[in-house]
Parts: structure tokens; sequence; C-alpha cells
């Protein structure tokens, strides 16, 4: 079983808001809801990666 993360928490994480994090996921084509979805390690590495580059 794939281990999983928050969004929230991610967002806590890079130092972004619950807003950008899920505009983020959203652009990777990550299908996320709300702040309180779970995505799993290796999209949530995707996003890091992501971040890091727009920041």
């Amino acid at each position: 079983m794939a281990a999983k993360i928050r969004v929230h928490e991610l967002a806590k994480e890079l130092g972004l808001t619950n807003k950008e994090t899920l505009d983020l996921s959203l652009a990777l084509g990550i299908g996320v809801k709300t702040h309180s979805s779970s995505i799993e390690d290796a999209q949530a590495d995707r996003v890091r990666r992501k971040a890091e580059r727009e920041a």
C-alpha cells in the first residue's frame, strides 16, 4: 500500500496556501477536490518539484 499525504499537510511543508497547493496539483493532472484530499507520495513529489521550479 502506497503512503499518502493530505494536501493541507503538503501545503504546510512547502510553505504555501492550501489553494496554491491545490492549483499546483490540478495543473499536474492530479485529481484533488479539497485541501483534505489525500495524494500518494509519488504525486506529492511531483507537486514539490513543480513548486520548486515555480518558486
